[in-house]
């Protein structure tokens, strides 16, 4: 290629990248950080956010009525039931920080990353400095990574409840069934209808505090589960991440410091002593 065929083609490159660049900044950020863009991961943390609040329903019911019964026949479990709100709160804090970051990422990497990676290209063509290429390389990892993680934390979710969607089901619909039965019960004018209430779910257990203890093991399970789906994976999808950009851009993300987390075993105490006597 000739000198002068040479210089054409890196103008025309230089053209089409400030356009990828305006375009990104434009039409692709529009998509990127409209809700609707992400209608189909809104509408599944929203699920995941009904069910948490359904469950908090729930709870609160339960422990009302709980906590009403004669002679504090079942107030210890009342009061188990009363720190299972704190557990729900944060579930739906995670879910609308999700919902928050979904768009506010797409923002940051339609307005920001990709656009910079076009300039750094750009510069690359006028100077052919090959370091340039190492950043291009690390600032589109970062971008893509910040527009696919809560898609794919979403996604995986979706694979995991459709995988065991017998028993979440079934969690959550016994759950529910607490808090829509005991606020049937707490609006009866009748002084019996909370005893009624319990004497019906007690029918296949042995006494009233067994039917309670039923209903807190099932509340425990919903709750669990729900951890796990609107927690527990978005933070495994997270170091997914995590890894993958500390591989692109060779550099050292702390993500050792989540290991502090993780009560120490004896063979971590184990070597911990080694370590001191051998600097002593």
């Amino acid at each position: 290629m000739t000198k002068h065929k040479r210089i054409i083609a890196e103008i025309i490159l230089i053209i089409v990248l400030l356009l990828l660049a305006v375009l990104s900044v434009t039409i692709v950020n529009d998509h990127l950080s409209s809700p609707s863009f992400h209608s189909r991961t809104i509408s599944i943390l929203n699920e995941q956010k009904q069910d948490a609040l359904t469950l908090s329903v729930a709870v609160t019911a339960a422990s009302t009525a709980l906590s009403t019964l004669p002679n504090d026949t079942a107030s210890p479990i009342a009061d188990e039931l009363a720190d299972l709100s704190l557990p729900l709160f944060l579930i739906v804090a995670v879910i609308y920080l999700e919902i928050f970051l979904l768009t506010t990422f797409g923002w940051i990497s339609s307005s920001f990353l990709f656009p910079a990676a076009c300039i750094l290209m750009i510069i690359f063509v006028l100077c052919r400095k090959e370091f340039l290429l190492v950043w291009i390389k690390r600032i589109l990892v970062l971008a893509l990574a910040l527009i696919m993680i809560i898609p794919a934390s979403a996604t995986i979710t979706v694979q995991i409840e459709d995988t065991f969607s017998e028993t979440v089901n079934q969690k959550l619909h016994a759950a529910s069934h607490i808090a829509s039965v005991s606020e049937i019960s707490e609006e009866d004018e009748d002084s019996n209808a909370i005893l009624s209430f319990f004497s019906g779910l007690a029918d296949n257990v042995i006494s009233l505090a067994d039917a309670a203890r039923n209903m807190l093991s099932t509340l425990v399970d919903a709750i669990a589960i729900l951890l796990i789906t609107s927690c527990i994976i978005p933070a495994l999808t997270l170091l997914l991440f995590l890894q993958a950009i500390k591989s692109a851009m060779n550099v050292d993300i702390p993500t050792r410091k989540l290991a502090l987390l993780i009560p120490p075993t004896k063979k971590d105490h184990q070597r911990l002593k080694e370590a001191q006597k051998c600097e002593e």
